[in-house]
């Protein structure tokens, strides 16, 4: 769209000169014109010079003419060169405000996986305790208590993580879906 915008505004660069020379050439034949006119009190107007001003009255026109074209070319494109940068200005801004939120979600997605890491080692850690508890059968009501306790701190963990999904789901609705299928992968 830059390019387009510049090549736009080399052409209305081009065009405003060409617009200026139009100028300049009718207004030199006008001159020409009138001093033609007034270097005669009667002309003969079947005659060369007749014919001559006849010529320059209708190159007059004509050039009239082609300026009239070329300024209206002229904001057209002016108009389009507006529109373009209307538009550019527009697609950059959105541009960075996706940006930043790619940066917060690739941020919220790290936590959530570090919180899934953290808690995967604990069950892990759990896991190992109660094989050994149930090995221990003297301890079989210690190994109880503690199997109960674990469990809660899991649950109270897995409800606390489950929350945190249910809350980046809520805050982030375009992750709803994944956050989701990852829950229900995990078992929470």
């Amino acid at each position: 769209m830059q390019r387009e915008g510049d090549a736009l505004d080399e052409t209305i660069q081009k065009k405003e000169k060409e617009i200026k020379a139009m100028k300049k050439t009718l207004a030199q034949l006008r001159e020409r014109n009138t001093n033609f006119r007034s270097s005669f009190s009667r002309a003969d107007m079947n005659g060369v010079k007749a014919q001559q001003l006849k010529d320059l009255e209708e190159r007059a026109q004509s050039t009239e003419d082609a300026l009239s074209k070329v300024q209206k070319e002229l904001q057209v494109l002016q108009k389009r060169t507006t529109e373009d940068r209307s538009r550019l200005e527009r697609a950059t801004a959105a541009l960075a405000g996706d940006e930043e939120r790619i940066v917060r979600l690739a941020a919220a997605k790290s936590q959530f996986e570090s919180d899934a890491e953290d808690l995967k080692g604990k069950l892990d850690e759990y896991g190992e305790k109660v094989a050994d508890h149930r090995n221990l059968s003297h301890r079989a009501m210690r190994e109880l208590q503690h199997r109960k306790f674990h469990a809660e701190l899991v649950e109270i963990q897995a409800d606390r993580i489950g929350q945190l999904l249910v809350n980046l789901g809520e805050e982030f609705p375009e992750l709803r879906e994944d956050i989701l299928k990852d829950m229900k992968r995990m078992g929470l």
